[in-house]
């Protein structure tokens, strides 16, 4: 195998992962915001992952400000189009200001 034969097997090798575990996903399109040492980010990136995977119907997301979550849910709603184009996506929010 050639170094550009293992280099573009490594890079579809990343692109399965980020296909299959949405922190994978949100790592390798923002490696700088979602390292793997900051651990809150990665069980938040799980916890909607797995609420993708169930058959729940609602999903409430309550952190402190700050932590990522606009951010993870919009990357969110990018990584659901990628897996299936007809799912359906309803988010809210409130500020006091």
């Amino acid at each position: 195998m050639t170094d550009d034969q293992l280099k573009e097997l490594k890079v579809q090798a990343r692109l399965e992962l980020a296909r299959r575990e949405f922190f994978y996903f949100c790592h390798l399109t923002a490696p700088k915001f979602y390292k793997k040492n900051r651990q809150y980010l990665a069980d938040m990136c799980n916890e909607m992952q797995e609420f993708y995977e169930s058959d729940d119907e609602v999903a409430i997301i309550n952190v402190p400000p700050r932590h990522g979550k606009s951010r993870t849910a919009s990357m969110f709603a990018e990584w659901v189009f990628g897996q299936n184009l007809e799912e359906k996506i309803m988010t809210g929010s409130y500020n006091e200001t």
